[in-house]
């Protein structure tokens, strides 16, 4: 790529494309999170004012907030809020569809302590919620702010993990998401609404998130039928 960029290579000789060799795509295996982990991560008691407990309420906002990744919540304001209700576009997606989703989501009682707790003052409604990002970050600053941020949270949610004995889940800051999607969809929750809850564009890429789940969770998921 960057030989062809630099005039030293003809842009024909690009092995891959279409009618070119084309790398295989592998299938990736995910270790979904049950109720009862979520539960014990919930229960786990973290100094008050720690860096870990603030790390794991965030994670617990995510799963509440409909598995809400790091970089949405950190551009969340205080206008995205209506009464018990929060309304928000994917960062992800907002300059690439046509018609924006807007997702909303129930603020439950946890949820609103969060806020309280770890939220900036509102001084205004344009205030961010929580102290994550600065008016007028630069691009950059933003993804440094949200890339260490993510860190932060997946490093502490795995030493939480370990103190559990789920450290086997792989758990991330992303796991919320993944929790949020499963737990919801084997506890029977439509999947067209898992699917505009997560902002995905279709029920085919919902269908095709939770399908990357490894056989041995939908096992231990098939004997809790009975």
């Amino acid at each position: 790529n960057q030989a062809i960029e630099d005039g030293l290579i003809d842009r024909n000789y690009y092995p891959f494309g279409q009618s070119k060799f084309q790398p295989p795509k592998g299938k990736k295996i995910k270790h979904a999170l049950f109720k009862e982990d979520v539960i014990k991560i919930f229960e786990y008691e973290a100094d008050t004012i720690s860096k870990e407990c603030y790390c794991r309420d965030l994670w617990i906002f995510s799963y509440l907030c409909n598995g809400m990744n790091v970089k949405d919540i950190a551009f969340l304001r205080y206008s995205n809020i209506n009464g018990n209700m929060l309304y928000f576009k994917r960062e992800k997606t907002k300059k690439s569809n046509r018609s924006e989703k807007i997702i909303n989501v129930p603020l439950t009682e946890r949820a609103l302590n969060i806020i309280e707790k770890w939220g900036n003052p509102q001084y205004s409604n344009d205030e961010f919620l929580f102290p994550i990002l600065k008016e007028g970050d630069s691009p950059e600053a933003v993804r440094r702010k949200v890339s260490n941020l993510n860190g932060l949270i997946s490093d502490s949610v795995k030493r939480i993990a370990l103190k559990l004995g789920l450290q086997h889940k792989q758990i991330t800051s992303n796991s919320a998401r993944d929790a949020f999607a499963t737990i919801s969809a084997f506890q029977g929750r439509p999947l067209s609404d898992i699917s505009e809850s997560l902002g995905h564009s279709s029920i085919n890429v919902t269908q095709h998130y939770l399908a990357g789940f490894a056989d041995e969770d939908k096992m231990v998921w098939q004997n809790n039928l009975l």
